[in-house]
């Protein structure tokens, strides 16, 4: 499913685990397959390496909707995969 975001579309380029709210697994699948480390993905992102760490590691799980937009444009996925749905 492509998906629109600021007049932009985006083609999904894998299709992570259909787990729905999970979110940690869904952000460690998208790193690890785009080959990023912590440090690299976050700054795709525009997070902190700590707070992607936090993210993944589920001790934070309230990301801002800006979060979730940077997330889903830098790893080409939708949405849909980020929320869980």
């Amino acid at each position: 499913m492509n998906v629109q975001i600021d007049g932009v579309t985006y083609v999904p380029e894998f299709t992570p685990p259909k787990i729905k709210g999970d979110l940690q697994k869904v952000l460690i699948t998208a790193r690890r397959y785009s080959g990023e480390t912590l440090q690299v993905a976050a700054n795709g992102i525009g997070i902190s390496k700590t707070h992607l760490w936090e993210l993944e590691s589920g001790s934070s799980c309230n990301p801002t909707h800006k979060v979730l937009i940077s997330m889903v444009k830098h790893y080409g996925i939708t949405p849909d995969n980020i929320l869980g749905f």
